[in-house]
């Protein structure tokens, strides 16, 4: 790995001139982040975007008075200057789509950009030149976390609905990525309340996607709306007042809902509501599922 020590701010042009040649050289599309000194945060910023790259923040703590700037096979080390700062590429993302669907996001890509999938956590070992990785088949076991977060400061974007930011502890993106959600036009986004999402934004404006940041709750905003809808629709159709069929066509004809609730179950996944159901309900009875809901998932055991 090539190192280059660099001094302090009266430096700063020689750190901008290092950067912009080493893009160069490299090519592609980069960011520099986190907590670097304001004005040369800007100053990196303005020399990267007319030579046509992009940079962005990536947050993280402190790891000293020397902090590592991780650059496609190169560091620089910038003393006093830098808190927790990543320059990453984003010319290749890997996903994680287990047996799943890999919902479109390859499709989505700008031509110039490598999507590449795999099955299993380990498998990224072969792919630390990725500038994103998605994990689209995220379980919250303490192995699978541990993996993941082995390949920070990479950019990792987990589909965790029921489990927060908080709660697995590391500087991770959850993204909404239940069954049919990335086909929508926004993508729904949670961080950790240490985060800057200042790099989300630069990222998502070079991969031509939109989104829209939530509370780092179970269920997000939308996960919560279609949980107690169809967990509704189930202590409906559990005291006889209607059908399944009649309650998804009610309530696409009366609401315009683009599905039923019994639809929105079969595209999402009955265990996955159940699942954030009974998460929320530890906390919230008015969450706990539908004894008809619970049967169906045993059922389909």
């Amino acid at each position: 790995m090539t190192e280059a020590h660099i001094g302090g701010r009266e430096d700063g042009p020689e750190v901008m001139h290092y950067l912009v040649r080493l893009i160069d050289d490299v090519g592609g599309v980069y960011g520099a982040g986190g907590g670097v000194d304001g004005d040369l945060t800007g100053d990196i910023q303005g020399i990267a975007r007319q030579n046509g790259l992009a940079v962005w923040a990536y947050g993280g703590g402190s790891v000293g008075s020397v902090d590592d700037l991780l650059f496609h096979g190169c560091k620089i080390s910038i003393p006093g200057r830098c808190r927790g700062c990543s320059i990453f590429a984003i010319m290749k993302i890997a996903v994680i789509a287990g047996k799943g669907p890999l919902h479109r996001l390859s499709d989505e890509l700008p031509a110039r950009w490598e999507c590449v999938v795999v099955d299993e956590v380990r498998e990224l070992e072969k792919h630390r030149d990725a500038g994103l990785i998605i994990d689209l088949a995220f379980s919250p076991d303490e192995d699978r976390i541990r993996q993941l977060s082995r390949l920070l400061p990479i950019p990792i974007m987990i589909n965790s609905m029921a489990y927060t930011i908080g709660e697995i502890g590391q500087p991770f993106v959850r993204i909404n990525a239940w069954p049919g959600m990335l086909g929508r036009e926004v993508h729904e986004l949670a961080i950790g309340p240490k985060m800057d999402g200042v790099f989300l934004e630069e990222m998502y404006r070079q991969l031509g996607w939109k989104y829209r940041l939530v509370p780092d709750i179970p269920g997000m905003v939308s996960g919560r709306i279609l949980a107690m809808i169809i967990n509704e629709a189930y202590y409906t159709l559990q005291e006889n007042v209607s059908t399944r069929e009649e309650i998804d066509i009610a309530m696409k004809l009366g609401t315009n809902y683009p599905m039923g609730p019994f639809e929105w179950s079969e595209k999402i996944g009955l265990i996955n509501i159940y699942d954030l159901l009974n998460k929320l309900g530890a906390t919230d009875r008015r969450y706990m599922p539908a004894k008809g809901m619970a049967a169906a998932v045993v059922a389909r055991a």
